[in-house]
């Protein structure tokens, strides 16, 4: 399988949206989340479609000075949770997933989208 490449959502100041999850093609290979926006404006949504017990994403840290370890993200049984990101905590600024954020689920059934305000 392959990693899923998610295509972030523009959000338009005073305007709905609407949006979304991705599901990843396998829970090995996970998400690459482009990320080439101001920190203060993006946010990663995470749903669960698991029926009965919490599952985990895994935000990777990236391979920058700021990077720390990685953040697990416990997102409860159908529930959807919000996380803003630190780019400078998980952006890779070399190799392979250059601009990126990995995002590894601990299961197909937990989905993702990025949703940025351009203003």
């Amino acid at each position: 399988m392959a990693i899923k490449t998610i295509t972030p959502v523009k959000l338009t100041i005073d305007s709905a949206s609407t949006f979304t999850y991705e599901a990843a093609t396998s829970a090995t290979d996970g998400f690459e989340i482009p990320f080439d926006y101001k920190d203060h404006r993006a946010v990663l949504m995470i749903t669960s479609t698991e029926d009965s017990a919490a599952k985990t994403l895994t935000i990777k840290a990236g391979n920058g000075f700021q990077a720390g370890n990685d953040l697990v993200v416990s997102c409860a049984a159908a529930a959807t949770m919000a996380v803003p990101l630190d780019s400078g905590r998980f952006k890779n600024v070399s190799g392979t997933y250059k601009g990126s954020i990995i995002a590894i689920p601990e299961t197909v059934k937990v989905k993702c989208q990025l949703l940025y305000a351009q203003y």
